[in-house]
Formats: structure tokens, sequence, C-alpha cells
């Protein structure tokens, strides 16, 4: 009887342990850095010079400057700042550490130049208001303008305005692209130059959402998490292919981990803070008038040079499984198989002993 209560406490012990071990793990592995509040919160990529995350990385090309060579000028507010950022090469950039969630929102002020001085002015196309991407075909981007006269829908409209894309899978295993069709050379759907816009982009497991102002502009089902893209980088204007560099000022722009609600969007395009509950729904804004159309210019990529730095050493512990990161699960799973082995040993031996006893006493 003594036997058996020690090897119930044993295994009780090594149980207690384990889901401990578990539950200590777990949110490590799932963490991401840099967000107030932690479990729901938001990174502050663009506000003030005072207030801006200290995990976003100022870049021009591939070198790393100091945040306090940035050109702050006067926002879309009075007294406000607001980046701005030169179309050349200039561009803010997120690693991988704060990219560690399953859903998110990214929300931003946009006023948005068109091509930069002593470019030409096809340079407006495929500029990216961001980027979030992991490879080539890994990546999730939206661009205030691209055209591509060889996408056309099944009246041979062309893309000619705003594009969202997103890829993951070396082999596009998995494509979602969404664009308004434009009749060539007599319109388009691009974001308007030289105003102020709002533009929040939501994931939550479900479905994709695009907003425009706080109106929705795009709604497409969407049974991903970010965390399967496994991103190693996010970059604000920045670009993984052969085009030019955002053109124009960033401001009061944020990611969150988690998905906004189409009131909290509309709050967010309001000028309000979406994470103040006790904040007025706006009522809904005029849609934007597309930009007058101009002469075509040339088909903007939608591929191009690989994210420098980029491994996939690690990919077997990147992505997620049953919707949880898979670090997470292998750790727990690891501790689980261990439990299981210890339990057997303890069998194991309890009941050599026991036999030894009982062949003593014969």
């Amino acid at each position: 009887m003594k036997t058996g209560k020690k090897r119930g406490k044993l295994l009780a012990k090594s149980l207690v342990l384990t889901v401990l071990a578990s539950l200590a793990l777990a949110p490590a592995a799932a963490a991401t850095q840099g967000f107030q509040p932690a479990d729901k919160g938001r990174l502050i990529i663009v506000e003030e010079p005072d207030t801006m995350s200290t995990y976003v990385e100022f870049y021009k090309g591939e070198d790393e400057h100091p945040k306090s060579e940035l050109t702050w000028v006067e926002g879309r507010t009075p007294g406000s700042k607001a980046v701005q950022l030169d179309g050349v090469n200039e561009y803010l950039r997120l690693w991988h550490n704060q990219l560690k969630f399953s859903q998110m929102t990214y929300s931003g002020w946009f006023y948005w130049k068109g091509a930069a001085e002593g470019q030409p002015d096809e340079a407006k196309y495929g500029q990216r208001l961001f980027t979030m991407s992991r490879r080539v075909d890994n990546y999730l981007t939206f661009s205030p303008w691209m055209r591509d006269a060889g996408k056309k829908d099944e009246q041979g409209r062309i893309l000619d305005g705003l594009y969202l894309n997103f890829s993951m899978g070396k082999g596009r295993d998995f494509l979602l692209e969404k664009w308004n069709p434009a009749v060539d050379g007599e319109e388009n759907y691009s974001i308007p130059m030289n105003e102020w816009h709002h533009v929040a982009l939501t994931a939550d497991g479900q479905r994709m959402k695009l907003y425009i102002d706080g109106r929705l502009w795009f709604d497409e089902a969407f049974v991903k998490t970010m965390a399967e893209m496994a991103a190693l980088q996010f970059t604000v204007g920045g670009t993984i292919w052969d085009t030019p560099t955002f053109n124009g000022l960033v401001d009061d722009t944020y990611l969150y981990n988690f998905a906004l609600s189409e009131d909290q969007v509309r709050i967010a395009a309001g000028g309000g803070d979406p994470m103040d509950t006790q904040a007025t729904v706006p009522g809904p804004s005029q849609p934007y008038i597309p930009t007058e159309p101009t002469q075509p210019g040339p088909t903007a990529p939608s591929g191009g040079a690989s994210v420098p730095g980029e491994s996939d050493n690690y990919s077997f512990f990147l992505g997620t499984i049953f919707g949880l990161p898979k670090l997470t699960v292998y750790l727990v799973g690891g501790l689980l198989i261990l439990f299981i082995i210890l339990c057997v040993v303890v069998n194991i031996y309890y009941i050599r002993k026991r036999n030894r006893k009982g062949g003593g006493g014969r």
C-alpha cells in the first residue's frame, strides 16, 4: 500500500511539474516584444519623436541609420509631427520578435506624394505602404498604386490602382490578390496623392479586411494566422522588389497584435484612439475619389529580389500547428513525452521491486 502511495505521489509531482513547465514556456515562445499591453496591445511605429517604439529601426537602403536622422515635419494636425520618407531608399523596419502574433492590425495615416523629385513619373507605381515578409514568396504587402496591364478580369479591365497582395509557400501555395478592375486609360483606383488618407488592414484568422478612410474596401475569407507566415521583417515604405520606396509622410501609424473591429477602425480614421473604450464612433466617411488617370506606365513587377540575410535554417521552428506557434507545440509535446517516459520508468521500477519482494518471501 505504501509503495502504491509513493508511486502515486511521484507521478502527481511529475505531472504538476510538466504542466507548470508547459505554462511557463508557452507564453515565452509566443510572446511579442514592444506591444503595450503585451497581450492585446499596440506598437507605436510613428507618432511623435519621443513616443516612437525603440524596436522601430530607420534604414537607408540596406544600412541602418540612427533615428535622430529621421526627417520630422508638420503632421496632419496642427502641432503634431510626421515622418517624411524620401522615396529613394528610406524606410522603417521591425524584426521578427515583434511579429509573433496570430492576429494583426496595421493602421496609419499617409500623405503620398507619388514619384520622388528627380525620378520619372512611372516611379509612383509599386511603392509600398508596408510589406511584411519572410522571403519573396512569403509576404503581405499593400501598394497605393500598382499598374499591371497583364492582370485582367473577364471584361478585360486591368490592375490600375491600389493593390493588396498576400503570398505564402515556395510555389505560392496560397495567393490572395485584391484590386479594383479599371478600364485601361480611362480610370484608376489609386489612393489620391498629396492628401492625408487613413489606411487600416486587419486579419483575425478568419477574414482579412482593408479599410480606406474608415470605409471597408476589401473583405476576403482568410483562414490563415499571421504566425503561419513566420515573417522575418515588417517595413513601412520599404520593398523587397525592384520598385521605389514610399515617397511621402507617415503619421500616427501603429501595429496591433489583434484585429481591430470595424468601429475601432472608424474611430482611428476619425482621429480618435481605437483603444479608448469611451471613444465615440464617427459616422460613415465619404469615399475617397480616385485620382484622374495619367498616361499608362510600365508594368510593375509583383516579384523580385530576396530579403537580405534571410535564411530558412529555422523554418522547422517557425509557423503554427493547430493555430499555435510550432515552438510552443514542440516544447509542450516534448514535455508530455518526457512525462510518459517517466511514468513508464516509474511503473517498471515498482513492478520489479514488488516482484523482488515477492520472490524473497517464497
